[in-house]
């Protein structure tokens, strides 16, 4: 497999409530950068996560160490 073509991306994905009845609440972190992004409900953050994958943001990409 050619390294180069390999694009792989990585978050830590939270979700909690505040209280039992409370809505979810939804982070996302880069665990390349530590940037965090909070998200009002499921749809956003999948929203986002679309654009990002198809190419609609830079964020970083890694390549994992055993393609390096």
């Amino acid at each position: 497999m050619n390294p180069s073509a390999i694009k792989y991306r990585a978050w830590l994905l939270r979700l909690w409530r505040e209280t039992p009845s409370a809505p979810w609440r939804i982070a996302l972190e880069n665990v390349s950068t530590g940037e965090r992004q909070g998200f009002a409900d499921l749809e956003s953050m999948l929203a986002y996560l679309q654009t990002i994958c198809a190419g609609g943001e830079s964020d970083s990409l890694l390549v994992p160490k055993e393609y390096e």
